[in-house]
């Protein structure tokens, strides 16, 4: 601005030599024989700068004249905005005065043309309010020719600044989860000594150094609990956890973090409201359906009116609980006795977990289970669990958590033999029982090991050697494994745990598409296990926890049940009896109505007695059926 012509806007240096005049111009001086006094206006956009904590501003002109190699003062005023109304009649105010600097450049090679720098920092609080910057040069004292002077209209700033780091954000609570949606409902743990985890970074990365971050619990009445220290991060980010020093009682409680870098500069402060919630939900009442009798003297054990079978009916018990506030859900399993003592922690709802069935009514009060028995006697074990995980124990102060039925005992059931074809090179060979039905200890699992049992009975196994092709067949199917089924039989393995990606068939039932559909297998490791196949060719298993020992017998018995949607298996040695449960899919099981079954694949060992049959055997029918083996069977009893 020019005060020779105070009406005339100079926006973007137009009227003028492409230059910025700064100073007193005196009428002897000037082309128009006119004085004037100059003012020099550079605005930026500082928009990026945003959200920044300024260090320090610096800009930057070129001095391209003065009217001497005197060196005169110049000053930089941060003033308001400019625009092309700007005059010298219409000036912006100023702000503040930041810098002055006394140079000379550009009259001669004695004092060149240069840069010339001013210092914006003692106002910097005020300029990272604003999105634009705007920067006056005047000459010192404007009664001063040897104040003129010129700039280049092309100024620059840098400015030194830092980014807050982010306000830190929960990555979790020890043992936490939602009540409903992720942050709009209740986020509740139950755990009294939790673990508390931030994410926390900053937008300037490594280069804004290391970042201190604090925590503090409050109360539900905003008194102050505990706290921590700093706890060190980098800055290019990270997850602190810190443990408070004392357990909470339950009640709802706010979780505040802050973090700082290493120029001091402090991010928001997050706010974080959780629970704690230690108390357990009452056991679960379990209502029996009217098909079935509670005995008076007994309260949670009946008997099915009319007697009932192992593997047949559906009965519908429902699930209540009665306690002071809803619960999340039930979890129940379905049993022989007696029953499962502990449960999963962690449970979601609407899932399957090993023998575990997870239902979440909508109102968390009511749900039915609906169960089908699983042998003479069997126990419906159920538990209800909150928000926070708790679940309910099991006692004798409490309604009972479990309710045992019973059907009448399965009739004797005669099983037709499946004649069995060798391979070529495997055999029949004779196998010395004990009285009790368990074949003598071996000396190997390979050949005749019965001489030494001259008065024992001895039953033919089938020896296979484990080579390509080389396992027993049937000419025709013993169940179709998308119905429940059961099987059992002794397996003698001379190598169980192989290693590697090898597993070992010991009895497979092929499906109709040309493969398994359901078998009993020894897992690389040497763990037997009980596979099916859904329609959608997902393999569905319970696997025992114990490996099998070379050249000794043991006894599986292991059953699909369709209805309850369950795998159960059961492993006998001389030393050890186990049972395992995995709950399956509602999918539908590949059928099995044309192709054989096969005995021993990619199995070096021994196999007796093996049994595929339609339906739920119960455990004395597993045993009974053993009897039914003679010394000339040489088949699957189906």
């Amino acid at each position: 601005m020019d005060s020779a012509y105070p009406t005339t806007p100079y926006w973007n240096g137009q009227y003028t030599d492409s230059t910025v005049h700064v100073g007193y111009l005196p009428s002897s001086w000037a082309p128009d024989g006119v004085s004037h006094t100059t003012r020099g206006y550079y605005q930026f956009d500082t928009t990026p700068l945003s959200g920044k904590t300024i260090l320090a501003a610096v800009m930057n002109a070129t001095e391209t004249w003065s009217s001497s190699c005197t060196a005169t003062p110049v000053d930089a005023w941060v003033t308001g905005g400019i625009s092309p109304g700007t005059t010298w009649n219409a000036q912006p105010g100023l702000v503040a005065k930041t810098d002055s600097r006394t140079v000379a450049k550009g009259y001669s090679g004695s004092c060149p043309a240069g840069t010339v720098g001013f210092d914006l920092s003692s106002i910097k609080s005020t300029l990272q309010t604003v999105g634009q910057w705007t920067v006056s040069l005047w000459a010192g004292n404007e009664g001063d020719p040897l104040g003129w002077k010129r700039f280049n209209n092309d100024a620059s700033i840098i400015v030194t600044y830092d980014t807050p780091p982010y306000t830190p954000g929960l990555w979790t609570i020890d043992n936490a989860r939602w009540t409903g949606a992720p942050f709009a409902s209740t986020y509740v743990t139950r755990m009294d000594h939790p673990i508390y985890t931030l994410t926390v970074g900053d937008p300037d990365g490594a280069a804004g150094g290391p970042i201190n971050v604090w925590m503090s619990v409050f109360d539900h009445n905003n008194q102050y609990v505990f706290g921590t220290g700093p706890l060190s991060v980098p800055g290019s980010g990270g997850y602190p956890s810190w443990q408070g020093p004392t357990k909470l009682n339950d009640g709802v409680y706010q979780l505040q973090a802050q973090a700082q870098d290493a120029q001091g500069v402090n991010s928001g402060v997050m706010q974080f409201f959780f629970e704690v919630k230690t108390t357990a939900p009452d056991a679960p009442v379990i209502t029996p359906p009217t098909s079935i009798t509670t005995n008076p003297n007994l309260p949670g054990y009946g008997t099915v009116n009319g007697g009932g079978a192992a593997g047949a009916g559906s009965y519908a018990f429902s699930l209540n609980e009665q306690g002071t506030y809803p619960v999340r859900g039930f979890v129940y399993s379905v049993t022989n006795a007696p029953g499962p003592t502990s449960v999963p922690v962690n449970l979601s709802c609407d899932t399957r977990v090993k023998e575990y069935v997870v239902v979440c009514p909508a109102d968390g009060r009511t749900a039915t289970a609906t169960v089908t028995p699983v042998d003479t006697s069997t126990v419906l074990t159920v538990w209800a669990f909150d928000y926070a995980g708790n679940v309910s124990a099991q006692t004798a102060s409490k309604t009972p958590a479990s309710y045992q039925f019973d059907v009448a005992p399965p009739a004797y059931t005669t099983l037709t033999p499946l004649p069995i074809t060798a391979p070529s090179q495997g055999s029949w060979v004779p196998v010395a029982l004990q009285t009790n039905g368990t074949p003598y200890p071996p000396s190997s699992c390979v050949g005749d090991s019965s001489s030494g049992y001259t008065n024992a009975t001895k039953i033919n196994a089938l020896q296979v050697n484990g080579g390509s092709g080389q396992f027993g067949t049937t000419a025709s199917p013993a169940v179709d494994t998308s119905k429940s089924f059961s099987v059992s039989g002794w397996f003698c393995p001379t190598n169980p745990a192989p290693g590697g990606s090898t597993i070992q068939s010991l009895i497979a039932q092929i499906a109709d598409t040309g493969v398994p559909g359901g078998a009993v297998r020894l897992s690389s490791g040497g763990l037997p296990e009980l596979d099916t196949w859904t329609t959608g060719n997902a393999l569905e298993q319970v696997q025992t926890l114990t490996a099998q020992t070379p050249n000794q017998w043991f006894f599986v018995s292991a059953v699909y049940d369709q209805l309850n949607q369950q795998l159960r298996i059961n492993v006998s040695t001389a030393s050890f009896t186990g049972n395992w449960t995995v709950a399956t899919s509602p999918q539908t099981h590949l059928p099995a109505t044309t192709q054989p079954v096969r005995l021993g694949e990619g199995f070096t060992g021994q196999i007796l007695n093996p049994v595929m049959t339609q339906g739920v055997l119960t455990k004395d029918q597993f045993h009974s059926v053993q009897a039914q083996f003679t010394a000339t069977t040489q088949g699957v009893l189906k």
